[in-house]
């Protein structure tokens, strides 16, 4: 048995090799610094440190998950090529490639990445951008006579990317195209599972992947596990990225690449891309198909390697949103929110909202929270009402309206005695446009909490938004739900501290998810009655809040987490215990706001967002 000081020694020194590894495989010294600083003020020197550790064990982690399950040898390969052979692919894919004075063995390195793909269909359309360089045109003469798939256009005059990667496209002759940078690299089966995709999706004209980075020195880390297709992450950065393909027509469509908005081109292409398609069209393939280059000056070490495509970002977006005629700011990112902030109007006529507390027995807790929401909403438009059954506690309650403006009692008739049966019977008796359901453990701390879930719940395509709850100590409670089957669900980032950013970005961005907790949450009062309103008989865990959600997304609409939404509630969460062999096992069903890569088991309290070994979806699936 090994000793616990040997143990901890282990770990530390574990831990010490991860933080080593990030700083050189983060673009060097100085970048890592930069990174770690901007950290410290965001997430103070504690919730630095427990980060850092985080991403220090990830470092240490993930070479060993690439070893494991994404490292296809030579055997695989030629499955994947004798599987799409059988299946009848045969798909032209035109890969899309601006390049300018690219270092040449980086050159050579994302040339050869294209030849050695398991997928023989394809087309590498590079455009030279009057490289100075003279290494440039040598190297991309000798693979062009090498490889007639290989075609290459040299620009006279210097355009920038965007110009650089219209020339590129007017050489693709292919249905698809998928864009990747001149120093960038592709796995050998990316462009292999990118045909099966889309053979398997005919109807859908955009597919993204998930990607990882690559060091100076060839070593894979940070690796990017992204959800499925997301209306609401899309605007606050470009998670579409790597590996972006398009449909060559829309592409042309919309009329390529944009002048102006060098930096941020990508971003800006896929959002008028949406904005021509639709988000149905959009498919994500949850395996990383692309290795981004960290080098010095590139966004991949940081943002502000590159100010401009800040600037360009936020005029894509803002852009995108006056096109789709929202009313809405786009705020830069700050040291305390390192994210592009979409800040949305109310209506100018606030709707109104029933804000509804169930009497649960705690008199201290529901006083608490009832002159909370009274006294410290800010929200033009809102009254409060208790929610009781026929036997409540009458003298509390009176002096409860008495005391606080907006605020009533309705008595449910319901012969059902659950807070769940109660709250439907009262909710069909209202005329109110919105209802908003609050749990009587909750305190308002933050004043524009009811503004910001109207700001999102108002909105077309959102059935319905929540607040992250927030327990005393500043470690996050609850907030957006991800499934482990269809009865039951875990919180995003439970035990997080205040200030923490978690998976990029996933704690602090507004985001779809499949389901919400409705401790504090805001609904149209007719999307809640069409879905039967919430089931009784859903009484353990997360089940309630579970059901409701599917039910009411079921037509089409989202269900929104909106984490600057922020409320105090005073419970307490139980820390994870002895794993039972049932806890260890992968969740079969899959929500589409967590990526397949990552772990979640029967036993979980939380999404952590940590690499699962093994993954639950198969190499090539």
């Amino acid at each position: 048995m090994v000793k616990p000081s040997n143990s901890g020694l282990s770990q530390a020194l574990q831990r010490l090799s991860g933080a080593f590894i990030k700083v050189r495989d983060a673009g060097g010294l100085m970048s890592a610094a930069g990174a770690a600083w901007r950290m410290i003020r965001r997430e103070g020197w504690g919730g630095a440190a427990r980060r850092i550790g985080r991403l220090s064990s990830e470092a240490a982690r993930y070479p060993q998950w690439v070893a494991a399950y994404d490292s296809p040898d030579e055997a695989a390969l030629e499955a994947l090529r004798r599987q799409l052979q059988d299946t009848g692919v045969e798909i032209l894919i035109s890969v899309v490639v601006p390049v300018y004075n690219t270092p040449e063995r980086y050159l050579r390195e994302m040339i050869d990445s294209v030849l050695r793909q398991a997928y023989s269909n394809w087309e590498l359309c590079m455009a030279d951008d009057a490289s100075t360089a003279p290494h440039v045109r040598s190297v991309l003469e000798e693979y062009a006579r090498r490889d007639a798939r290989i075609r290459v256009v040299y620009r006279a005059i210097n355009g920038h990317i965007s110009e650089a990667s219209n020339s590129a496209l007017e050489l693709a002759r292919g249905p698809f195209i998928a864009l990747l940078d001149h120093d960038d690299i592709l796995p050998p089966h990316a462009l292999g599972v990118v045909a099966k995709y889309i053979h398997a999706h005919p109807d859908a004209r955009l597919f993204y992947s998930d990607e990882d980075k690559l060091s100076e020195d060839g070593r894979r880390h940070t690796p990017y596990f992204k959800p499925d297709w997301d209306p609401e992450l899309i605007l606050q950065y470009n998670l579409f990225s790597h590996l972006g393909v398009y449909e060559t027509c829309l592409v042309r469509e919309i009329g390529g690449f944009r002048k102006g908005l060098e930096g941020s081109q990508d971003h800006d292409l896929l959002l008028r891309c949406v904005r021509a398609a639709g988000d149905g069209v959009i498919v994500h393939i949850p395996h990383v198909l692309y290795h981004w280059r960290t080098i010095e000056g590139s966004t991949a070490v940081s943002v502000d390697e590159k100010p401009y495509a800040l600037v360009a970002s936020i005029k894509a977006i803002s852009d995108h949103l006056r096109e789709m005629s929202v009313d809405a700011e786009v705020v830069a990112p700050k040291a305390d929110f390192p994210f592009v902030r979409i800040d949305y109007r109310l209506p100018n006529d606030a709707p109104p909202v029933h804000v509804l507390v169930a009497c649960a027995g705690d008199a201290e807790a529901l006083r608490r929270c009832v002159q909370s929401v009274a006294v410290r909403t800010v929200y033009p438009n809102f009254r409060v009402s208790v929610v009781c059954g026929p036997e409540g506690a009458d003298g509390e309650l009176a002096h409860l309206a008495a005391s606080c403006r907006n605020v009533g009692v309705i008595r449910s008739t319901s012969s059902d005695p659950s807070v769940e049966a109660r709250l439907n019977d009262v909710v069909g008796q209202l005329g109110d446009a919105y209802v908003c359901f609050v749990d009587a453990r909750v305190e308002i701390t933050d004043p524009s909490w009811l503004d910001e879930l109207v700001k999102c719940a108002s909105r077309a395509g959102v059935c319905a938004a929540g607040a992250s709850l927030w327990q005393p100590d500043d470690r996050l409670y609850s907030g957006g739900l991800v499934l482990k089957s269809e009865a039951d669900g875990v919180p995003i980032h439970a035990g997080i501290t205040r200030g923490s950013i978690g998976y990029f970005g996933r704690a602090i961005l507004t985001q779809t998810v499949s389901a919400l907790s409705w401790s504090c949450a805001v609904v149209r009062r007719s999307d809640f009655v069409a879905a039967g309103g919430f089931d009784p008989q859903a009484k353990h865990g997360s089940a309630r809040d579970v059901a409701l959600s599917l039910r009411i997304a079921r037509n089409g609409s989202r269900n929104v987490f909106v984490p600057r939404a922020r409320v105090t509630i005073y419970t307490h969460r139980p820390r994870n215990g002895p794993a039972e062999a049932s806890a260890k096992l992968c969740v079969s069903t899959q929500d589409r706001a967590y990526n397949p890569n990552l772990a979640l088991r029967q036993g979980d309290l939380s999404a952590t967002f940590n690499l699962s070994f093994p993954p639950c979806i198969e190499l090539f699936q």
